[in-house]
């Protein structure tokens, strides 16, 4: 799953919520945060991460020379 599926997803709940603010206040988070986030003008964080039941994975890999 990329940070875009990710996007999609919160997207996808906000609407069935009804808004991006009643799915934020569901979820004890600020409208605000959730809009900017849904606007690109902040990253995904941990708290919509775990509203969302998504847990981030950092993944590393050798570079071919």
């Amino acid at each position: 799953m990329t940070e875009k599926d990710v996007r999609r997803l919160l997207i996808e709940v906000c609407v069935d919520a009804g808004s991006t603010r009643a799915w934020a206040l569901a979820n004890d988070l600020s409208p605000q945060y959730v809009g900017d986030v849904l606007k690109g003008k902040r990253s995904l964080g941990p708290s919509i991460l775990k509203a969302l039941g998504i847990e981030a994975v950092t993944t590393y890999r050798r570079i071919k020379k």
